[in-house]
Protein backbone atom coordinates (compact mmCIF):
# COMPACT_ATOMS: atom_id res chain seq x y z
CA UNK A 1 0.00 0.00 0.00
CA UNK A 2 0.96 3.55 -0.58
CA UNK A 3 1.63 5.63 2.46
CA UNK A 4 0.36 9.18 2.37
CA UNK A 5 3.14 11.48 1.23
CA UNK A 6 3.18 14.91 2.69
CA UNK A 7 4.54 17.90 0.77
CA UNK A 8 7.65 19.41 2.22
CA UNK A 9 7.27 22.94 3.57
CA UNK A 10 8.44 25.81 1.36
CA UNK A 11 11.81 27.04 2.62
CA UNK A 12 12.79 29.44 -0.16
CA UNK A 13 12.80 33.15 0.38
CA UNK A 14 12.81 34.25 3.95
CA UNK A 15 11.31 36.62 6.40
CA UNK A 16 10.69 39.99 4.83
CA UNK A 17 11.59 42.79 7.17
CA UNK A 18 10.24 45.60 5.03
CA UNK A 19 8.89 47.69 7.92
CA UNK A 20 12.16 47.33 9.86
CA UNK A 21 14.21 48.29 6.80
CA UNK A 22 11.98 51.29 6.07
CA UNK A 23 12.49 52.48 9.65
CA UNK A 24 16.27 52.21 9.29
CA UNK A 25 16.19 54.07 5.97
CA UNK A 26 14.11 56.83 7.52
CA UNK A 27 16.62 57.17 10.38
CA UNK A 28 19.43 57.62 7.84
CA UNK A 29 17.48 60.19 5.82
CA UNK A 30 16.55 62.14 8.96
CA UNK A 31 20.22 62.15 9.96
CA UNK A 32 21.37 63.45 6.58
CA UNK A 33 18.79 66.26 6.76
CA UNK A 34 20.37 67.57 9.98
CA UNK A 35 23.49 68.77 8.16
CA UNK A 36 23.56 72.33 6.89
CA UNK A 37 24.54 72.55 3.26
CA UNK A 38 25.20 75.55 1.10
CA UNK A 39 24.46 76.45 -2.48
CA UNK A 40 27.42 76.82 -4.79
CA UNK A 41 28.64 80.30 -5.61
CA UNK A 42 29.31 79.11 -9.16
CA UNK A 43 26.54 79.10 -11.72
CA UNK A 44 25.50 75.43 -11.95
CA UNK A 45 23.33 75.16 -15.03
CA UNK A 46 23.87 71.41 -15.13
CA UNK A 47 22.71 70.81 -11.55
CA UNK A 48 20.01 73.29 -10.51
CA UNK A 49 19.11 73.21 -6.84
CA UNK A 50 22.21 71.22 -5.95
CA UNK A 51 23.72 71.96 -2.55
CA UNK A 52 27.11 71.09 -1.16
CA UNK A 53 28.46 69.71 2.10
CA UNK A 54 31.02 71.76 3.96
CA UNK A 55 34.55 71.01 2.78
CA UNK A 56 35.50 69.31 6.07
CA UNK A 57 32.57 66.87 5.88
CA UNK A 58 32.30 63.71 3.81
CA UNK A 59 29.71 60.98 3.52
CA UNK A 60 32.09 58.68 5.38
CA UNK A 61 32.31 61.13 8.30
CA UNK A 62 28.54 61.49 8.30
CA UNK A 63 28.20 57.69 8.50
CA UNK A 64 30.60 57.56 11.45
CA UNK A 65 28.63 60.27 13.24
CA UNK A 66 25.46 58.28 12.59
CA UNK A 67 27.04 55.18 14.15
CA UNK A 68 28.19 57.15 17.19
CA UNK A 69 24.62 58.24 17.91
CA UNK A 70 23.79 54.68 19.01
CA UNK A 71 21.61 53.85 16.04
CA UNK A 72 21.14 50.37 14.66
CA UNK A 73 24.01 49.09 12.58
CA UNK A 74 23.70 50.46 9.05
CA UNK A 75 26.31 49.58 6.47
CA UNK A 76 28.24 52.38 4.79
CA UNK A 77 27.04 51.17 1.39
CA UNK A 78 23.37 51.56 2.42
CA UNK A 79 24.08 54.99 3.92
CA UNK A 80 25.87 56.12 0.78
CA UNK A 81 23.16 54.71 -1.50
CA UNK A 82 20.46 56.63 0.37
CA UNK A 83 22.62 59.76 0.28
CA UNK A 84 23.02 59.53 -3.50
CA UNK A 85 19.45 58.51 -4.34
CA UNK A 86 17.44 60.85 -2.13
CA UNK A 87 19.51 64.01 -1.81
CA UNK A 88 20.83 66.46 -4.41
CA UNK A 89 24.06 66.99 -2.51
CA UNK A 90 27.66 67.04 -3.56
Amino acid sequence: MHSMLQARPELRGGARKVAENDTKKQLVMDHIKTFTCRASHYGRRGAPGRKYLPSDLSVQKMHKLFEQQDHDVISYSLYYTLFRQHFNLG
